[in-house]
């Protein structure tokens, strides 16, 4: 793989995963604001669908040329129906959910991740990831609350949605060594399409031209954003940028209180600093175990 073509900047990289985390934020809380107006399906699709042409934009100007071809159609397929169902899962959660809760409870998805690397890819189990999975999981019974007049079905929605991501991750992680990403991105998008234009069955509203404008906004937004996660990790190495994901929560909670007038509980706010506790722990605790290990080999090289 060819590195990038300009030194790597720590700030630069940092920067673009903050500004990822906020545009995210901001199409969330774009996609909450239509959730109130318009059926689930139709958002998911209509985003989708600008997301998908901003894409092709994207792979046109960086290669030249856009292509679908992958290695795999049906880990493809099975990928997109599971962002298609990640999509609808959350966006579904949004419309019940303030903001930061709706956002606190899909940080379980690096755990699922984890979790189904373990028992999926055959990845290895360590004292660790076991930690981090139970202290991840304690953070989402805190938020729950289950068994108080506090707990809602509605919370199952962000966090089936949460499940579905996870298991995305692992397939993403194991066709990144086969298809391109651009491949990945517009196969991904194009099921997330043609599986939420289903959604029509169940009844669509013709958008005015506010909604028409938010819409493009939401998958304007979503294109952005994966750009700018790209370049975060193009201009700064992996373990010194992914942390600042978390950000994502101050961006939340910032948007939830500007637009909705929304101020995440106090259970939300202890149960989201458990979860991104237990996602720090785990990812040091894994860079660093790969720098050991990287270590030993040079050392026995020499």
């Amino acid at each position: 793989m060819r590195g990038p073509s300009r030194p790597r900047s720590a700030i630069t990289g940092i920067a673009f995963m903050v500004a990822a985390c906020a545009v995210v934020s901001l199409n969330d809380a774009t996609v909450k604001w239509l959730s109130t107006e318009l059926p689930v399906g139709e958002i998911v699709c209509l985003r989708a669908a600008v997301a998908m042409s901003l894409g092709i934009v994207f792979a046109w100007r960086e290669r030249g040329r856009v292509s679908f071809r992958v290695s795999s159609p049906r880990l493809q397929l099975l990928r997109g129906l599971l962002a298609a169902g990640g999509m609808f899962l959350f966006v579904a959660g949004l419309r019940h959910l303030p903001l930061a809760d709706a956002v606190a409870i899909l940080f379980a998805a690096p755990l699922f991740s984890f979790v189904l690397a373990i028992i999926l890819l055959g990845e290895g189990l360590s004292a660790r990831r076991v930690l981090a999975a139970l202290v991840g999981f304690a953070g989402i019974v805190v938020m729950a609350r289950p068994g108080t007049p506090h707990f809602t079905w509605v919370l199952l929605l962000p966090l089936g949605g949460a499940l579905c991501g996870g298991l995305r991750e692992v397939i993403t992680r194991h066709l990144s060594h086969r298809d391109a990403s651009s491949s990945t991105y517009l196969a991904g998008t194009a099921v997330v399409v043609l599986a939420s234009l289903s959604s029509i069955a169940f009844g669509w509203e013709l958008p005015n031209t506010e909604q028409l404008l938010l819409l493009a906004l939401a998958g304007v937004l979503v294109g952005f954003a994966e750009y700018f996660m790209i370049e975060a990790y193009r201009n700064a190495e992996v373990t010194l940028v992914a942390p600042f994901v978390y950000t994502s929560m101050v961006w939340a909670s910032l948007f939830g209180f500007l637009i909705f007038g929304a101020v995440p509980a106090p259970a939300v706010v202890a149960g989201a600093a458990l979860i991104i506790a237990s996602g720090l722990y785990l990812f040091r605790a894994e860079a660093a175990g790969k720098a050991k290990a990287g270590s030993r080999r040079r050392t026995g090289r020499v």
